[in-house]
């Protein structure tokens, strides 16, 4: 059925799946979406400078993880509490931010071949990004990424907010009369 997406896993849905929840997809994207040139992941609160981003991934044409980065001792305590038993070492490999990344398409697959030999982690951000990244030899390239309200003056320079409480369509309005004022200038049709 066209326009209907089926992804499934063999596991009990819970939060501590996510990092399943995760192989499922990146195996889904794999295996119908092989010639697509970007993997995007974005959380559902996130807002996106999708003009920006299509400039970053044009100029850089990076063959790594685009994110934002982060290095992070191993929390023992609270929400995202993991045994020793479950991650030996004290702090994580890079891995990026949660909110939002993206990857060459071509580059999951090693993902996958990597989840075979790589210890599993619930954290699915610091699982995908960090530990099947440093196994799957993938490198991360830091991006502009803020949890905060919008500024006008963050346009062009900030890629993606996250936890963002402004209005979407105001700021997809604002974004794009910015970006089309750009172009026009660029084309001598406005001064």
């Amino acid at each position: 059925m066209a326009g209907r997406l089926n992804l499934s896993g063999d596991y009990v849905d819970s939060y501590r799946k996510l990092s399943f929840k995760a192989l499922a997809s990146l195996s889904w994207i794999t295996r119908h979406c092989p010639d697509v040139p970007w993997t995007l992941h974005a959380d559902d609160d996130v807002f996106i400078d999708v003009f920006l981003m299509l400039e970053y991934l044009h100029e850089e044409k990076p063959e790594c993880f685009f994110c934002d980065i982060l290095w992070s001792q191993v929390m023992r305590t609270g929400k995202w509490a993991v045994a020793r038993e479950e991650f030996p070492s004290d702090e994580y490999p890079a891995f990026c931010s949660g909110p939002v990344w993206v990857l060459p398409t071509p580059l999951l697959p090693r993902l996958l071949e990597a989840s075979k030999s790589a210890p599993f982690l619930w954290v699915d951000d610091v699982y995908v990004t960090g530990v099947l990244a440093q196994y799957a030899g993938i490198k991360h390239l830091g991006i502009g990424s803020e949890s905060r309200h919008i500024r006008p003056s963050d346009v062009g320079l900030v890629m993606a907010w996250h936890n963002l409480e402004d209005d979407r369509k105001k700021w997809w309005s604002i974004l794009t009369r910015i970006y089309k004022m750009a172009f026009l200038r660029s084309k001598g049709q406005v001064s």
